[in-house]
């Protein structure tokens, strides 16, 4: 469960990034996911609330970079990420 609150951190972070944040908004946006009483909670308790959180995380990086690109292959890794979320 901590190990999916991690990803999830390095994914929004990575978001961030590609949103073409610096690194003060790439740590800010770690830091802000990381100190979230949802997120904080779920990853220390092992709740499987936190796999969800991770698998939707995903799916907005995926929706990210399918707009950065034209290959039609992200929809799968979107649809993937989604339904593994559900």
């Amino acid at each position: 469960s901590t190990i999916g609150g991690a990803l999830g951190v390095w994914r929004v972070m990575g978001i961030a990034r590609r949103g073409g944040a610096g690194e003060r908004g790439v740590a800010l946006a770690g830091i802000t996911l990381l100190t979230s009483p949802l997120v904080l909670r779920a990853s220390v308790l092992f709740q499987p609330v936190v796999f969800d959180q991770l698998w939707w995380t995903l799916a907005l990086w995926g929706v990210l970079r399918r707009g950065e690109s034209d290959d039609p292959r992200w929809w799968l890794a979107i649809g993937a990420a989604l339904g593994l979320g559900l």
